[in-house]
C-alpha cells in the first residue's frame, strides 16, 4: 500500500486551530486518542473537518455547534461526539438552555427563530430522506426567519461531517428545490 500524501499544511493549521478553540484545548484528546491507532483519521479530521467544512465562512462557529448538537442528537449513535460539541457550543458561547432545545428539537424558546431552524435544518438533513417534506418546510421557514440561502447550504453542507456524503446530498437537494420555487436561482453561496 502506497502512503498517503503529506499533510496540506495550510489546511491541518486552519483545522487545528478550529478543532482547539472548539475543544478549549491546546492539545484536544481526540487527536491523542487517534495518534496510536489511526493518525490518518486524525489528519482527514483536521484537514477536512475542521479545516475545510468548519473554517467556510458563513455560519458562525456557535451555530455549527448548535447544528452539529441537533444532528448528532437525532442520529443517537454518537454519545461521545456529542458531549464533544455540547461543550464546543458552550466553548463558543451558546448557553444551556440553546444547547438543550438544540438536543431535544423541542421548542424552548431559548432559540432564536434563525438558530431553531438551522437546527431543524440540521437535524432533518442529518436523519435524510424519510423527513424529506419536513426539511422543504424548515428550509422555507428558515428563509422565512430571515436565514440568507447560504445558512441553508452552510448548515447541509455541515452535515456531511456528521451524517456523510448521501445525507448531505439529499439535503442539497431538498435544498435546491426551495430556492427554486422561490426564484433564488441555482447557487446560493
Amino acid at each position: 500500500m502506497a502512503p498517503l500524501k503529506a499533510p496540506d499544511k495550510d489546511r491541518y493549521e486552519r483545522g487545528v486551530a478550529i478543532l482547539r478553540e472548539v475543544a478549549a484545548a491546546e492539545d484536544p484528546q481526540v487527536l491523542q486518542d487517534l495518534a496510536g491507532v489511526a493518525p490518518d483519521l486524525g489528519r482527514y479530521l483536521v484537514e477536512f473537518a475542521y479545516g475545510d467544512v468548519y473554517a467556510r465562512p458563513g455560519l458562525s462557529l456557535r451555530r455549527r455547534e448548535l447544528a452539529a448538537v441537533a444532528a448528532l442528537a437525532a442520529l443517537g449513535n454518537a454519545t461521545p461526539q456529542l458531549r464533544f460539541h455540547a461543550q464546543g457550543a458552550r466553548n463558543a458561547g451558546a448557553m444551556e438552555p440553546e444547547i438543550n432545545e438544540a438536543r431535544s428539537g423541542q421548542t424552548t424558546g431559548a432559540l432564536t427563530a434563525q438558530d431553531r431552524e438551522i437546527v431543524a435544518v440540521a437535524r432533518l438533513t442529518a436523519l435524510g430522506t424519510p423527513g424529506h417534506q419536513e426539511l422543504l418546510l424548515r428550509i422555507h421557514a428558515l428563509l422565512d426567519a430571515g436565514g440568507s440561502p447560504a445558512d441553508v447550504v452552510e448548515t447541509i453542507l455541515l452535515m456531511v461531517v456528521f451524517a456523510g456524503f448521501p445525507a448531505a446530498l439529499n439535503g442539497m437537494a431538498a435544498a435546491a428545490q426551495v430556492f427554486a420555487k422561490r426564484g433564488l436561482g441555482s447557487r446560493a453561496s
